[in-house]
């Protein structure tokens, strides 16, 4: 993992990282975002919600199911890292007692966490099953891979990070 820290600060500090990135830099950087969530959650006083298969697969990549945005967060540079976890969803729900347990259950098997590096925001999302649940917050995905060209000079700004903590039900798109 040390070989990670590396690639990341390498990445984040390059020259490139003003020019849109390459999708190793992505990668690299979805990566770090990931196991660092995985790390925030595991030593905190609460239950896991990443399960082992996704948690131990952070050695080799990204995990499966996990999706990460990048956000500016230079508004409010206090301290050089600053996190939060948790997650509040915007979500049309059927109105019946079923509908509203079916959802409560989904609901609690989500997995967000916002990590702030220097001005670089990090929002890692995993919602089982599939990626139903997107941050509200404006921000960029970087992973899944896309096409999107994406810049850390060019990212918007979230104020204040826990913004990033809300998300939305993508099923309600074109509602």
């Amino acid at each position: 993992m040390s070989e990670l820290e590396t690639e990341f600060e390498r990445t984040l500090f390059s020259k490139a990282a003003i020019s849109p990135l390459s999708d190793q830099a992505k990668r690299v950087i979805a990566r770090w975002f990931s196991k660092t969530a995985i790390v925030i959650s595991i030593s905190q006083n609460y239950r896991t919600l990443v399960p082992a298969k996704q948690r131990r697969s952070c050695t080799r990549g990204v995990p499966h199911g996990f999706s990460v945005y990048l956000a500016d967060g230079s508004s409010t540079p206090q301290d050089r890292f600053d996190f939060a976890q948790g997650a509040n969803i915007i979500s049309l729900i059927p109105n019946s007692s079923k509908g509203i347990a079916a959802h409560q259950k989904k609901s609690d098997q989500v997995f967000a966490c916002v990590i702030r590096v220097d001005t670089l925001v990090g929002i890692v999302v995993f919602a089982p099953p599939g990626r139903w649940a997107v941050p509200e917050a404006a921000s960029v995905r970087i992973w899944p891979p896309s096409d999107t060209a994406v810049s850390l000079a060019k990212l918007p700004r979230i104020e204040p990070i826990v913004d990033g903590l809300v998300l939305i039900d993508r099923r309600l798109e074109g509602r």
